[in-house]
């Protein structure tokens, strides 16, 4: 059995995120319900600052994102950066 790559890991992700959502969800600011891949397709990586400390290490995150055809609303969904190959801690 062949390891699949990263780009066939996200369009697996991008497919069990729809699967959950529906395909066509109503967008929250227009209510539009066409999406199209945030970035082509690509892992988006956030940097999480804490607002409490904000000398506190930096802690990353990965999401898979989603805009809308009409007003350019971007939803994202939280993928653990482990399922990329990427540590949640330390790099910039």
């Amino acid at each position: 059995m062949e390891i699949p790559g990263v780009k066939a890991k996200v369009d697996r992700t991008f497919q069990a995120i729809t699967g959950r959502t529906g395909p066509n969800p109503k967008c929250p600011f227009c209510l539009h319900d066409e999406w199209a891949r945030t970035g082509l397709g690509r892992v988006v990586h956030i940097a999480t600052v804490s607002e409490e400390d904000p000398t506190a290490e930096t802690l990353f995150t990965t999401s898979l994102g989603f805009t809308c055809t009409h007003c350019g609303f971007v939803r994202l969904h939280e993928v653990d950066p482990a399922n990329w190959g990427l540590p949640s801690v330390g790099i910039a």
